[in-house]
């Protein structure tokens, strides 16, 4: 990392500075707070202490602003130091300074003048927002200019496609994306738009950095997660394979208030009782259901399964993500696989798969199949499964036949998945993967309840090779 420039003078709140700007905030206060993976108090889930949560995470990014995150320290605990700190020597600032970092032993409580001082705590927020994310570039036209010929030739999008218009050529790309949407609600909100555009989770709250219409409008990468900000992007993928596995069974946002189990006594399905079960359901619903399955000696299983949906969409800008966290972050190569648009509008929808997904774990790199179950696609803002090809080319492709009909064949290759029979499998992590690995074949029963799975789970007491696989995660 490299050495950060020398501080500066600066002049305290009654009178000159004696020591450097922010001098109270110590190597031994740095260091305790970054051990600390978060700083205030967080169980309110989208409070002050959550968003503060979320940005400070990031904070491990490669060549980050040691002086700017000492402006958010000295904001943090300012409270905790005497009013006239910046006045005093050196010395007396660093002695302060260890007091402070050995008094800090628990997560701070949501500042009481919040309200009184929303500038103060977005300042604070927007500081340490610039600590570990970094504002990508405009999202740029590829298939244009050397720079996106270069990304081209990385593969920015598989599915590309140029549509005749008039006398000329509209170039574009299919895109994939997973949510829990469903069709009609995707209809309902006029396609897609950034949770930022939303407004939602406080993020309209004057303590919010992007409460600022300047600051929201930028697009992130996040630095030590090294991909797209959840907030401020939408990540979409040249294929199928990554989105199967979004939503995350992990993300406690969307599924859980406390994720599937962590203890090693219950992280084996085999071991669950109803307490564990209903605690999985505590959002939306996860479900169990029973499949063939092959590759180990057991002829079925027993998983977590969800529905979600994995849409088709027509982007014409976006920005290679990969590209960007690989230069600026030094992220491993082909670590991050997202690429970023800012929102997708309603007529960008081509067609979406609704799809039943079954876990082999309980993150989405242990393994995720998903068994489409019904195709629609998008035309005049309607979805239907049998799409007209001329209409459907009016619709998004200028009326040239043509691309419609290579943008339909590619979108029918994405969902057919590998096997050509409407299964999609997502990227597997072998270190996270069961082992040994199930090959599921298709789905026995779908959504079990728990005397079902109580009485499976049950059926070869003492068994070392029980009939329901259960499988182990690393």
């Amino acid at each position: 990392m490299a050495t950060p420039p020398a501080p500066k003078m600066g002049t305290g709140p009654t009178g000159p500075a004696k020591g450097p700007v922010n001098g109270w905030i110590t190597g031994d206060l740095m260091s305790k707070a970054y051990g600390a993976s978060a700083i205030y108090d967080n169980k309110k889930e989208f409070g002050f202490g959550w968003w503060f949560a979320y940005f400070w995470k990031e904070i491990g990014a490669k060549g980050r602003d040691e002086n700017r995150l000492k402006e958010v320290l000295a904001a943090v605990f300012a409270h905790k130091f005497p009013a006239d700190i910046a006045t005093k020597t050196a010395a007396e600032m660093r002695a302060e300074g260890r007091k402070v970092a050995t008094g800090f032993t628990a997560l701070l409580p949501e500042p009481p003048d919040l309200a009184k001082r929303p500038a103060y705590y977005r300042d604070m927020l927007t500081k340490l927002l610039n600590v570990g994310f970094r504002e990508m570039p405009t999202q740029h036209a590829f298939m244009v200019g050397p720079k996106e010929e270069r990304l081209a030739n990385k593969e920015f999008f598989t599915d590309r496609i140029e549509a005749a218009k008039q006398g000329g050529l509209a170039r574009v790309a299919i895109a994939y994306r997973g949510e829990t949407r469903e069709f009609a609600t995707v209809i309902k909100h006029n396609g897609a738009l950034s949770r930022a555009d939303l407004g939602l989770l406080n993020m309209n709250a004057p303590w919010h950095p992007f409460s600022d219409p300047v600051v929201a409008g930028k697009t992130y990468a996040r630095g030590a997660s090294g991909d797209n900000c959840l907030y401020t992007v939408l990540s979409v993928a040249t294929d199928v394979s990554i989105p199967v596995g979004f939503p995350l069974i992990e993300d406690r946002n969307i599924y859980e208030l406390n994720p599937l189990p962590k203890t090693e006594t219950v992280r084996n399905l085999s071991r669950w009782g109803f307490k564990q079960y209903r605690e999985s359901k505590m959002k939306t619903p996860l479900l169990l259901a029973k499949c063939a399955i092959s590759g180990v000696p057991q002829p079925s299983g027993i998983f977590l399964a969800s529905d979600s949906f994995v849409y088709a969409v027509k982007v014409k800008k976006a920005v290679y993500t990969q590209d960007f966290v690989e230069q600026q972050f030094a992220m491993p190569q082909d670590q991050c696989k997202e690429r970023g648009v800012r929102d997708v509008k309603l007529k960008n929808f081509l067609g979406g798969a609704r799809v039943r997904r079954i876990h082999l774990g309980p993150a989405r790199m242990c393994g995720v199949v998903g068994f489409v179950q019904e195709v629609k696609y998008l035309v005049n803002g309607i979805w239907v499964p049998n799409p007209n090809l001329t209409e459907f080319a009016k619709y998004h492709f200028y009326g040239d036949t043509v691309a419609a009909k290579q943008a339909l064949d590619m979108i029918a290759r994405q969902f057919a998945g590998p096997g050509g029979n409407g299964v999609l499998v997502g990227e597997v992590d072998e270190s996270m993967a069961p082992n040994p690995m199930p090959k599921i074949s298709r789905i026995e029963q779908w959504d079990l309840s728990f005397d079902q799975f109580n009485s499976y789970k049950g059926a070869t007491p003492g068994s070392k090779a029980p009939n329901l696989y259960f499988g182990d995660t690393a």
